[in-house]
């Protein structure tokens, strides 16, 4: 499945997708003018799980998420998802050393992560 991580702004779109099968990375800025945008979504292979910035244009790029058949993104999981995606940037690592790594924090400092089991992304 690929991940993806959309920053909106006036004039272009960054994103940055993840491969969770092959690790790869991509980082692009799409000119929102143009057929730049509508090629880029319209070429994306199922599945993808698209996190989106919440800002005012935010329901009218998942509305065209959802007329391609990709599902809605839920706010809360695509900034969950957005923090994780720049952190795993960030340190150059995969989501098992991020799990690996979180879950060890929590063990040495006795916190819970609430609302989460062992083991759940937290993306449900």
């Amino acid at each position: 499945m690929k991940i993806m991580g959309v920053d909106l702004h006036t004039r272009q779109q960054t994103i940055a997708m993840l491969d969770d099968q092959t690790g790869e990375l991509v980082e692009k800025q799409l000119p929102h003018e143009g057929e730049q945008v509508r090629e880029f979504y319209a070429g994306l292979p199922k599945p993808v799980l698209v996190g989106l910035e919440a800002t005012g244009s935010m329901r009218f790029y998942r509305r065209k998420l959802v007329q391609k058949g990709m599902g809605k993104a839920r706010v809360a999981a695509a900034r969950k998802l957005g923090i994780r995606l720049w952190i795993m940037l960030r340190d150059e690592i995969d989501y098992t050393e991020f799990c690996r790594r979180g879950h060890q924090r929590r063990q040495e400092s006795g916190a819970t992560c609430a609302g989460m089991l062992h083991g759940d992304s937290g993306l449900n």
